[in-house]
């Protein structure tokens, strides 16, 4: 068993010796074919390199022969990195940028041959301009020939004009120095009679020293007397339009000794004097009352109503009457300056006061408007008054147009004021005048919104009720006419002052 056994190893040991043996022959024999085949390849291999290398050499020569042919002699060759500068194609195309600006094509050889065109179209133009350059020099030299010519002409004319202008300047010297001795002989004529002009004009300005110091002298004089007459005047300066005949104190009527004959027309209104007046048209004192003409009766009688009178003085029979609109038979003429507010309500007046004058058959032969526009052909001896309204300050106003228009209302008032006192013209406030002419405020109606004061006729409103609801509604503290002592009445000021009318006082 043992003997066996170890026969049996040994066949396996064999065995497995010959299959190594087996397996390495086989081994070397397809290692030797891939060896003669990978022998082979490498071969083939080694040849193309060569090739390769040799095709390599001769590209290498021939970029550099390029290159040569460029300009461009520089190592890196630059594909892939053409903005590079640094290497053949950059500056290639840096050139092509630089040398070939509008005209640079896509290739080295387009641009030089666009460049060549445009050299070539440039020559062609040199050429043209050098042939009119030549024709021009051929034209210059003929015009500096003939202006050589006429200089030449120029030059023997002035030579000759200027020895007549010697010639003549030498005559001309000789009556220049005859001239000169006549002036001076004259300069010494006018020099003497300059003295005696002179010693006449300071004996004329004494004179006329003497004249302005006597003329001002005269005119103060003049100014006193006149004063004076006025004065005196004033005492009676005009007699009574007319009388009242009869009074109806229950309508508030009378009847005045004037009428159709008399030319007395409807509307005209009358002051009414005291009996024991003094001169109507001299102040407001005598004056109790005014009327207006409503209707006339017949020659010599008309009616009217009562506008106002002082209930301590009331109208009666044989008091005399006067307006300084109307007189028989004769058209009053008046001159007007300054602002006109009838009512002292703060708003000017002035087409109710052309109405007012007009109404009665008078007119206004000269005004100063609210423009500070003067009218007419000035004062003469016809005019009968000179009326003076309101004249403003510029100080009043902030605005420089009103400004302008105040100055221009005081100059022409300064010279309206001149004229009246040359031509013997009275001049009256605006007041005297309404007073005169029995002139009484119209009873002003409240409207809602309207920046105007509103006289009350019972005084101050009272600050117990607030009549429409609250707020504040002062009164303007003005009181009717009815029961003022026939002033004018004045403005205001907008907040009440609480005093009540002078007719309830007890101190009359």
């Amino acid at each position: 068993m043992a003997s066996s056994g170890r026969t049996t190893g040994v066949h396996i040991a064999m065995i497995i010796g010959w299959m190594f043996a087996v397996i390495f022959i086989v081994a070397f024999f397809i290692g030797r074919s891939d060896y003669s085949e990978l022998a082979a390849e490498n071969a083939k291999k080694t040849e193309e390199l060569t090739a390769a290398e040799t095709d390599r050499r001769n590209l290498d020569e021939d970029v550099q022969a390029l290159k040569d042919v460029l300009g461009v002699p520089l190592d890196e060759v630059g594909v892939g990195d053409e903005d590079n500068v640094n290497t053949a194609i950059g500056k290639a195309r840096a050139d092509m940028n630089r040398f070939g600006g509008n005209l640079r094509q896509g290739t080295a050889i387009a641009t030089i041959i666009k460049l060549r065109e445009e050299l070539n179209n440039r020559e062609a133009e040199l050429a043209k301009l050098q042939t009119e350059l030549d024709q021009r020099k051929a034209t210059l030299l003929a015009l500096q020939a003939n202006t050589a010519e006429q200089i030449k002409q120029h030059t023997d004319a002035h030579d000759k004009t200027d020895a007549d202008l010697k010639a003549l300047a030498a005559t001309k010297d000789e009556e220049l120095k005859a001239k000169d001795r006549q002036i001076n002989d004259l300069r010494t004529s006018v020099n003497d009679l300059q003295q005696d002009l002179t010693r006449e004009q300071d004996l004329r300005s004494q004179e006329q020293k003497s004249a302005t110091q006597r003329i001002a002298q005269l005119s103060t004089i003049n100014d006193e007397l006149r004063s004076r007459v006025d004065e005196l005047l004033k005492v009676s300066f005009e007699v009574p339009d007319g009388v009242i005949r009869s009074v109806d104190h229950i309508n508030k009527l009378v009847w005045i000794n004037l009428g159709e004959a008399d030319n007395l027309s409807e509307r005209t209104t009358f002051a009414v004097y005291t009996k024991g007046h003094q001169g109507v048209a001299r102040g407001e004192e005598d004056i109790k009352g005014a009327i207006e003409v409503t209707h006339i009766v017949g020659p010599h009688l008309a009616q009217a109503r009562v506008l106002d009178q002082d209930i301590y003085r009331p109208i009666a029979s044989d008091d005399p009457i006067y307006t300084a609109l109307w007189s028989p038979g004769r058209q009053e003429r008046f001159s007007v300056v300054g602002l006109i507010d009838l009512d002292a309500d703060g708003q000017y007046d002035r087409p109710q006061f052309h109405d007012l004058v007009t109404a009665s058959g008078s007119i206004i032969d000269n005004e100063v408007d609210d423009e500070g526009v003067r009218h007419g052909d000035g004062i003469d001896v016809h005019t009968k008054f000179l009326i003076v309204g309101e004249i403003p300050s510029p100080t009043d106003t902030t605005i420089q147009e009103e400004k302008d228009i105040y100055q221009k209302i005081i100059d022409g008032h300064q010279e309206m004021v001149e004229e009246a006192r040359l031509r013997g013209t009275r001049i009256l406030s605006l007041n005297d005048f309404l007073s005169y002419i029995g002139y009484r405020p119209q009873r002003r109606l409240y409207r809602p919104g309207e920046n105007r004061p509103y006289n009350l006729h019972q005084g101050a409103h009272s600050t117990a009720t607030t009549g429409y609801g609250p707020g504040n509604r002062q009164s303007s503290g003005q009181v009717s006419g009815l029961f003022s002592r026939r002033r004018p009445l004045k403005k205001q000021d907008e907040a009440s002052t609480g005093a009540t009318s002078g007719a309830y006082s007890s101190e009359r």
